[in-house]
């Protein structure tokens, strides 16, 4: 089993409030927009990038009855 790898991309105005905009497992996807975000994006806001990694620790079975 392996693990999952996820890039996304959002803004944080000068308040705090983060709004993510991409999410991708792709990074030069992620790249690319935030490459499109540089020159939009209020200069005031910071940009943030997260890579986030998951993985799979067990796994627990769901028995969904039929109606």
């Amino acid at each position: 089993m392996s693990d999952l790898i996820v890039f996304t991309v959002g803004t944080r105005n000068p308040d705090g409030h983060y709004a993510e905009f991409m999410t991708s497992p792709d990074e030069k996807a992620v790249d690319d927009y935030v490459d499109i975000m540089q020159g939009t994006v209020n200069k005031e806001w910071e940009i943030v990038k997260h890579e986030k990694h998951y993985q799979c620790v067990s796994t627990t079975p769901q028995i969904i009855t039929r109606k």
